[in-house]
C-alpha cells in the first residue's frame, strides 16, 4: 500500500441545509482543527444556482487566513464553465498569493448524472452559457487561465473568448503556476463508452491531476490506467499526474445509524434520493476496521489523495474521530 494523503472537505452547503447545526463559523473552525489534527488539505465545493452554497473562493480565502500549511482546494469548481476565465484567473491568483502558494484548482464541467444533483441546465442558461458545449468551454478556459498566469500579455482567438493584449496582475504565488486538476466522473462506468474515454483522455491532455467520485476501487483503477496510457501517448510522465478520490466517511460502530445519517446528509446535499447501493458505495461507514478496509481498497487502486467529507451534522466530533482513529492507520 503506497503512501496516501487525506483531505478534509468542508460542507459549505451545510449552513443552508442544516442552519441550526452547521454555521460558517463552524466551517472555519473545522479547517483549523483539520490542519492541526493531520489532514493534508482542506476542500470546499462549488456551484451557484444548481446547488446553492457559500462561494468557494471567498470561503477559501477565509480558510487561508485561519490556516498555515494545509493545501486549499475547490472540489470541484462546477461553475468553472460559466465563470469568465479572466476573472477566474484573477481571483485564484489572489487566493494563491493570500495563502502563500497553497492552492489547487480542480475544474469540472458541472452537471452530468442524476447522482450529481442540482439543476445545472438552469444555472448555465441564466449565465448565458451553452450547457451542451461546456466541455469545449472548459478546455478553452483552462488554456486562457494557464496563459494569463504565466505570460505578461495574452492574445487568444478562441471559439468562446477573444483576448487581445490581456494582462493579469498579481500573478500567482506558485511558479510557474498553481496546479489545475480536472474532474472526470465516468458514472455509470462503462469502459467501452467512447465519451468516458474522451473525458479521461482530456485529463491527461490538459490537467495536472485527476479527481473523481462515485467509482468502485476497480473502476478507479481502470480509469487511472486509461489516463496514464493517454499521458504516455502525449509524451507526458504519467507519474506526475495526481490521482485523487472525492469520498465520504461516517465512523460509527452503530452501522445502521451511520447509514441513516449519511443518507439524510447526502440526500439533502444533492437534493435527490440516493439508493442504499450508492450510499454504501460512496461512504466509508461503520466501524474503524471497516472504514480502514474500504479506504485501503482505493489506495491499492492508485489513489494518492482521498478527500473526506463527514456525512453527519456532528462535524467537529467526526473530524476528531477520523483524525484519531483513521489517519494514523495510514
Amino acid at each position: 500500500m503506497s503512501k496516501v494523503k487525506f483531505g478534509l472537505t468542508l460542507p459549505n452547503r451545510g449552513p443552508l441545509i442544516y442552519p441550526d447545526k452547521i454555521t460558517t463559523d463552524l466551517l472555519l473552525t473545522l479547517a483549523e482543527e483539520g490542519e492541526v489534527s493531520g489532514f493534508d488539505s482542506v476542500w470546499v465545493g462549488d456551484s451557484v444556482m444548481a446547488k446553492p452554497r457559500f462561494e468557494s473562493t471567498t470561503l477559501l480565502a477565509a480558510v487561508a487566513s485561519r490556516t498555515k500549511v494545509v493545501k486549499l482546494g475547490v472540489a470541484c469548481m462546477a461553475s468553472f464553465p460559466v465563470r469568465h476565465p479572466i476573472l477566474t484567473a484573477y481571483t485564484w491568483a489572489t487566493l494563491d498569493q493570500i495563502s502563500k502558494g497553497r492552492t489547487i484548482l480542480v475544474a469540472c464541467m458541472g452537471g452530468g448524472s442524476r447522482e450529481a444533483g442540482g439543476d445545472f441546465q438552469t444555472e448555465f442558461s441564466n449565465f448565458g452559457v451553452d450547457y451542451g458545449r461546456r466541455a469545449k468551454i472548459l478546455e478553452e478556459n483552462i488554456e486562457i487561465i494557464k496563459a494569463l498566469w504565466t505570460k505578461d500579455k495574452v492574445n487568444y482567438d478562441g471559439k468562446f473568448y477573444k483576448l487581445k493584449e490581456a494582462t493579469l496582475e498579481p500573478k500567482p504565488y506558485q511558479k510557474p503556476r498553481p496546479p489545475i486538476w480536472l474532474v472526470s466522473n465516468p458514472y455509470p462506468f462503462k469502459p467501452s463508452n467512447e465519451q468516458i474515454r474522451r473525458g479521461l483522455s482530456r485529463v491527461a491532455r490538459v490537467a495536472d491531476g485527476w479527481m473523481t467520485t462515485l467509482l468502485t476501487p476497480h473502476q478507479f483503477k481502470h480509469g487511472l490506467g486509461v489516463i496514464r496510457e493517454e499521458a504516455l501517448k502525449l509524451g507526458k510522465d504519467p507519474n506526475t499526474l495526481e490521482a485523487s478520490l472525492y469520498y465520504n466517511i461516517n465512523l460509527d460502530d452503530d452501522e445502521e445509524r451511520a447509514f441513516r445519517e449519511s443518507k439524510d446528509f447526502l440526500d439533502r446535499y444533492y437534493m435527490t434520493d440516493y439508493s442504499p447501493e450508492v450510499i454504501n458505495s460512496w461512504v466509508a461507514l461503520g466501524s474503524r476496521e471497516k472504514c480502514v478496509k474500504r479506504l485501503e481498497e482505493y489506495i491499492d487502486a492508485g489513489a494518492k489523495l482521498i478527500t473526506l467529507r463527514m456525512t453527519t451534522t456532528q462535524q467537529r466530533e467526526m473530524v476528531k474521530k477520523v483524525a484519531e482513529e483513521i489517519l494514523p492507520s495510514f
